[in-house]
């Protein structure tokens, strides 16, 4: 959220979502721990407004919101980025890499299921990594799988390129723009 710029759609959405989940969240949480839930409701809206917590009703949330197929998607890729944390952990420990943003990870799918759904999303983003790619078939080096996950073999290495001084994501056709060495994202949001 705090890389893209002020009225970026996708942090704004974002930040719509969280104030929503904070709010019915409070609300419901409010009756069993209530001096955390007023203190935190007023942090959220400024502790000069007398408005409480304790004087909301319990939101009521629209039939709409529920989607069993978004659901069993994000389910899905869970269990995918639980698998490259996995990996990427093992890299961290044999101090290939020092943090996931340092990490370039290559994905070895023997299940075509998971190619749309890994495309269908910035798996950079989900997982945390300056760069990813899709590689259909067994990789023949040493990966690493896990048995929840049938079907996915992840190698991790130190991303080559240079680093964003604000995003610190590594890229490889990195221009430099400005005094500090800025990403086409970051330089977009700075200007």
């Amino acid at each position: 959220l705090y890389c893209d710029g002020f009225n970026d759609e996708k942090r704004r959405s974002s930040r719509t979502v969280l104030n929503e989940v904070f709010k019915c969240l409070t609300t419901w949480l409010a009756p069993v721990i209530c001096h955390t839930a007023e203190e935190a409701w007023l942090a959220h809206i400024g502790s000069d407004n007398d408005d409480s917590i304790h004087l909301k009703q319990f939101p009521n949330i629209s039939e709409d919101w529920l989607d069993n197929d978004l659901n069993k998607k994000w389910i899905n890729i869970r269990k995918i980025r639980r698998t490259i944390n996995g990996a990427l952990e093992l890299a961290r420990q044999d101090k290939i890499i020092g943090s996931s943003l340092d990490a370039e990870i290559k994905l070895y799918v023997k299940d075509n299921e998971y190619i749309p759904l890994i495309e269908s999303i910035d798996i950079n983003e989900i997982a945390i990594v300056s760069k990813y790619e899709i590689i259909e078939g067994s990789n023949i080096q040493a990966a690493y799988k896990e048995d929840s996950l049938k079907g996915l073999e992840i190698v991790v290495s130190k991303a080559k390129g240079d680093k964003c001084v604000r995003c610190w994501k590594i890229f490889d056709n990195f221009s430099y723009s400005s005094e500090d060495p800025l990403c086409e994202r970051c330089t977009n949001v700075v200007k």
